[in-house]
């Protein structure tokens, strides 16, 4: 090989084979000091921004923020202690413990977890990395880009696609029309079409496609500039070359593996991981990992470009949704009904030099200078209830976040990276609750049995006298007593401390089911030590105060009487209260029944996202009327609610009539009211119930906000007419929106159409908070498409999610 891959040393930072982590041999980590650390962690007061370049060089579904576990390793431990995260996902407490000069042990069950997390924890040679970078580029990016060739719209030179747009074919069950979804009418707020020929309605995932085709372009031109922002429809020529790429054979190797069926994550029986894929991109997809494999010899500078590689692996699939911003539903194998497919080599550049190479050098400045992984670090690949290379009692500390029942099923969602490194997940031994047809022995039952091996393991390597710190997101109360019972078994003690993990960027589980806290719950268990003389702490673990029950009806009360904007707290808010008041008093062994407690001291209704929520006994009004918050709809339905909560389903007229009497101003469209808000039922109007029902009013509910965000923010950016500015709560929501979906510069266009005074008291001061934010993140806000971060679920939290813990 040539240029300056084998120089593999700057300075003192070692490029080490990924082996070194394999290496059995833990002796050099381990230290032989003894001492108890009794003294507890202080909980973190502010936001832990998530944001940071190692977050963004490759996708996870759960990853905690590394300066979040950094900050209880500093306080739970001395320079030179060994830290453990035996579920380690991507290896943020790896990166964590290095960075503030502690060593790490990580393991997961996981190949596609513990890759990620061996490239998040390896050292490297930038220059060697860069070197090799473009032996790749200079031996396949031509190749590549000659399957994206396309004629510019303005000059008629050839320049290339960024992203191709692709719709369904659906037939209409009525009159039999073959209808593409991107050329007729979507209903406003629903996931429903209609067809231009009878009118029928219809949802295109209920139905069997019958074809996808390309619809449009958008291109790269290197002659008049402009990247991706020209955009035409497609054409013939179009047309012809992909009629050549599908009659052509592909002569690389590409990944066949079945992924298992399970309905949950949209996998069906004999889907495969290359049918993810068009014809196109894993033709490309696969060209260029056989470049990068020809291009390097094996070791850490060919396995960050592979990285790399494995982090384009779901936005350049048919995954990608057709939208400003280009994500997946992330967690799932969810293939839009319209997507787009992304160029490959814009994809895999964009990633390395704006993301990967960037997070090497933020690594390298985070580690001292003589950091190894042969005497600092290690990253196994195995069972977390049997770690038989590291000796007993002979950890200093452990953080983990362990699978949170039936969260997420990660080996399978894990088989798309795992089938490209062509590895193998270990189904039998991963430690999930699974909806899947093919794992229906991994239920709750063998989940809690597992979970509890696992931390017998934990207390087994612990040294007597240090601290476990656990995440825990799951706000089922037996699920929660399941796990912390199961704990305290074992033997550890539950400290005091009132801490929690409050990410600024949610993860979806964070922003849409009621059982899914606002933030992660962070519980310290102690390991005693021998003598209880070596524990002296402030407030004995053993020590119950007796008052205990009234301490946590008053948190349940307090939590209840700050209801949010009058509209009250959902459950899981009043659950996590009454866990931060256990915690506090050491008695996370106990069980309070605090459903008992809202039922008999509480009234609860349904929210305008079909959730519960609970107000004090003598709540009377949900909004103030001389605040030109609300809006005339949003009034509306709210008195819509109260009488369908008392009266149940009610018809159309009957709803007028209450709208008509109880309201000043009557809403700008009755009838998209209804339909947005409350679900039609043999010709009368009610509630939404199921938890599907739910989800599909609040996704119509939000999908209202974000389109009329979407539409003012496009006037505003065109420099149109604006007649009137949306109603102040849905600016307000479409901050958040916006800054979800990074958008910064958007959210800022809407801060100047936000009478501040006009604003509940708690609302405003969050609107500056998130000002803020958008000015110190506008500048750094991605703007391509092909690198946005995935989501799972177009789902955002409401009004009633902001800084209620």
């Amino acid at each position: 090989m040539t240029g300056k891959q084998d120089n593999l040393v700057e300075g003192n930072l070692h490029s080490e084979p990924f082996e070194a982590f394999e290496n059995g041999d833990v002796s050099p980590l381990i230290n032989d000091d003894y001492d108890s650390y009794p003294e507890p962690p202080v909980g973190i007061e502010d936001e832990v921004d998530r944001t940071n370049p190692i977050a963004y060089s490759h996708t996870y579904w759960t990853k905690k923020p590394y300066p979040a576990i950094q900050y209880f390793i500093e306080q739970l431990t001395e320079e030179g202690d060994v830290v453990l995260d035996s579920m380690c996902g991507s290896g943020m407490t790896g990166v964590a413990a290095l960075s503030c000069g502690r060593k790490t042990i990580l393991n997961d069950v996981s190949p596609a977890a513990t890759w990620i997390s061996k490239n998040n924890l390896a050292p490297i040679d930038i220059n060697a990395l860069d070197n090799a970078y473009e032996r790749v580029e200079n031996s396949v990016k031509e190749e590549i880009q000659n399957l994206y060739r396309a004629k510019c719209i303005d000059c008629n030179s050839m320049g290339t696609i960024a992203y191709m747009r692709y719709s369904e074919i659906h037939e209409c069950k009525r009159c039999g029309s073959e209808l593409n979804l991107d050329e007729i009418e979507k209903k406003d707020y629903t996931s429903k079409y209609i067809c231009p020929n009878c009118d029928n309605e219809f949802k295109p995932g209920t139905q069997e496609a019958l074809d996808r085709v390309p619809v449009g372009v958008a291109l790269d031109c290197p002659s008049c500039g402009g990247r991706g922002n020209k955009q035409r429809d497609i054409d013939q020529k179009d047309v012809d070359l992909l009629d050549e790429i599908e009659k052509k054979e592909n002569p690389h190797w590409y990944p066949t593996k079945e992924l298992l069926p399970n309905s949950r994550i949209n996998v069906s029986e004999g889907m495969r991981v290359c049918d993810l894929y068009s014809k196109r991109n894993l033709l490309a997809l696969a060209k260029l990992r056989e470049a990068i494999v020809n291009e390097t010899e094996e070791g850490p500078i060919r396995q960050h470009l592979l990285f790399a590689f494995t982090g384009i692996a779901a936005n350049t699939s048919k995954m990608a949704q057709d939208r400003p911003n280009t994500s997946i539903m992330k967690g799932t194998y969810y293939i839009p009904p319209k997507n787009k497919e992304i160029n490959v080599w814009n994809s895999f550049d964009n990633k390395y030099n704006r993301y990967v190479r960037k997070a090497r050098e933020h690594f390298k400045d985070l580690v001292e200078s003589d950091y190894n992984p042969d005497s600092d670090a290690r990253v196994f690949t195995d069972d977390a209830r049997d770690l038989n290379d590291i000796p007993d009692e002979s950890i200093d500390y452990v953080f983990i976040d362990p699978p949170y029942g039936d969260t997420v099923p990660y080996a399978e969602v894990n088989l798309l990276w795992t089938a490209w490194l062509e590895e193998e997940e270990d189904f039998q031994k991963e430690i999930v609750v699974s909806d899947s047809s093919e794992r229906e022995d991994k239920d709750e039952d063998k989940w809690e049995e597992e979970i509890h091996e696992v931390f017998e393991e934990i207390y087994a390597k612990l040294k007597p006298g240090r601290w476990v710190t656990i995440t825990f997101n799951n706000s089922d109360p037996a699920m929660w007593e399941r796990f912390n019972n199961a704990i305290i078994d074992i033997g550890f003690t539950p400290y005091n401390g009132s801490l929690s993990l409050d990410m600024k960027q949610k993860s979806w589980k964070q922003m849409k089911e009621d059982k899914a806290q606002r933030r992660d719950t962070v519980v310290n268990y102690f390991k005693l030590p021998e003598s209880m003389d070596d524990a002296e702490f402030e407030t004995p673990p053993e020590e119950i105060p007796k008052d205990i029950m009234e301490r946590v009806t008053t948190a349940i009360d307090n939590v209840v009487r700050s209801g949010y904007l009058g509209r009250g707290v959902l459950p899981e808010q009043v659950f996590h209260e009454v866990i931060k008041t256990l915690k506090k008093n050491n008695a996370l062994n106990l069980r309070p029944d605090w459903e008992s407690i809202l039922e008999e001291n509480y009234e609860k209704n349904i929210d305008d996202r079909g959730r519960t929520r609970w107000h004090p006994p003598d709540y009377h009004q949900e909004y103030d009327p001389d605040l030109e918050y609300f809006s005339t709809d949003l009034i509306a339905q709210r008195a819509i609610e109260e009488y369908l909560e008392e009266n149940g389903g009610s018809t159309y007229s009957d709803l007028y009539e209450v709208v008509t009497n109880e309201v000043d101003q009557q809403p700008e469209n009755f009838d998209e009211l209804l339909e947005r808000n409350f679900i039609k039922d043999r010709k009368k109007w009610r509630l939404p119930e199921t938890e599907d029902e739910k989800l599909e009013v609040e996704r119509r509910q939000e999908g209202h906000q974000e389109h009329a965000v979407d539409q003012f923010v496009s006037k505003l950016e065109n420099n149109e007419h604006i007649e009137e500015a949306p109603p102040l709560h849905v600016l307000e929501y479409g901050i958040r929106y916006l800054q979800d979906e990074d958008r910064h510069r958007d959210a800022l266009l809407l801060y100047d159409y936000i009478d501040i005074e006009e604003l509940p008291d708690d609302v405003q001061s969050n609107i500056r908070r998130r000002r803020r934010i958008s000015e110190a993140k506008a500048e750094k806000t991605d703007g391509g498409d092909e690198e946005s971060d995935p989501e799972i679920d177009p789902a955002q939290s409401t009004l009633g999610d902001i800084d209620q813990e």
